[in-house]
């Protein structure tokens, strides 16, 4: 009876042993194997109070492949990506900051507040609400001229700039809503045709 009880206790820390081993093997594994490309849990596990998951080299273990995928990824806290390619993106905060956006693939965008420091560029008949533009040419020998501008209310404020010429300023003399027309003019003849372009902005 009594080797019989020995036999148990010595059972039962060997057992004791062993588990503690395993467990401080796991804990250990960024140093002793690296990776888990080896093992395969086939129940619902967790992992708690083995302190950091880091792999043994820096940019050499991947976290699923390109056939066999995680599903779903929850991080409190920031993600570090090198490098992010997505098949869709919801990003509800935050800043892009030194990105090209549409490069490859167009489409809409709605914003508050557009700002351009060095230049925008809009896509010929391409429609802007709230903006009209056209061009009307002076020609040489006269100072004025009218062009029609579709679109134009009395909400509009009216621009008139020189596009080429040798002209020095342009005017608005005259907008007709009714009509749609608008009426420009030159400071004074310079001797060949003047190209003014009109601006409304609503």
């Amino acid at each position: 009876m009594k080797k019989r009880y020995v036999y148990t206790l010595v059972f039962l820390l060997a057992a004791t042993l062993a588990t503690l081993a395993y467990a401080d093997v796991a804990k250990r594994y960024k140093a002793t194997y690296g990776d888990f490309s080896n093992l395969t849990v086939t129940t619902s596990a967790s992992i708690a109070g083995l302190g950091d998951m880091v792999p043994a080299t820096d940019n050499a273990e991947d976290l699923g492949s390109s056939t066999v995928e995680w599903r779903n990824l929850y991080v409190d806290g920031t993600a570090n990506i090198d490098s992010l390619v997505a098949d869709t993106a919801d990003i509800n905060g935050g800043t892009i900051d030194g990105a090209t956006v549409g490069a490859s693939s167009a489409s809409t965008g709605a914003f508050t507040t557009l700002a351009a420091s060095t230049s925008a560029t809009i896509g010929g008949g391409t429609a802007v609400t709230g903006l009209l533009h056209t061009t009307v040419t002076v020609a040489s020998g006269a100072t004025t001229n009218t062009v029609s501008l579709a679109g134009i209310t009395t909400d509009y404020s009216i621009f008139a700039t020189i596009n080429s010429g040798n002209a020095n300023n342009a005017y608005i003399t005259q907008t007709d809503v009714a009509a749609g027309l608008v009426s420009v003019e030159i400071s004074a003849d310079p001797g060949a045709d003047t190209v003014v372009s009109i601006l409304a902005i609503k």
